[in-house]
């Protein structure tokens, strides 16, 4: 499957940016490690889409490498809609609410 575009909720949006002003606080390099891990990982994630485990009906989840957060998307023909981008201590019940909204 060819993913031809990846799109972000506006939470997931949130999310990001929540994460970065964490990791930009604490040390200028680590904000630019966590957005390559990012990236890095949506990269597999449009390579591979259905690599990974689905862990709602047709939501899946990807572990970023070196950095303690999961991106939640959804697959919708060539496009990938990511829901949420949340720390893996996060409560489950996160993403779940965001579907509900």
């Amino acid at each position: 499957m060819l993913i031809e575009l990846v799109v972000f909720d506006r939470r997931a949006i949130e999310d990001v940016e929540a994460a970065s002003a964490w990791y930009s606080e604490q040390q200028q390099s680590l904000v630019i490690e966590f957005l390559d891990s990012l990236n890095d990982t949506l990269e597999r994630v449009a390579q591979y889409p259905e690599a990974y485990v689905e862990v709602d009906s047709a939501i899946r989840r990807a572990f970023l490498k070196k950095f303690p957060y999961s991106i939640y998307y959804t697959i919708e023909g060539n496009r990938i809609t990511v829901l949420a981008v949340l720390h893996t201590r996060s409560a489950p019940e996160t993403w779940r609410q965001r579907l509900e909204e």
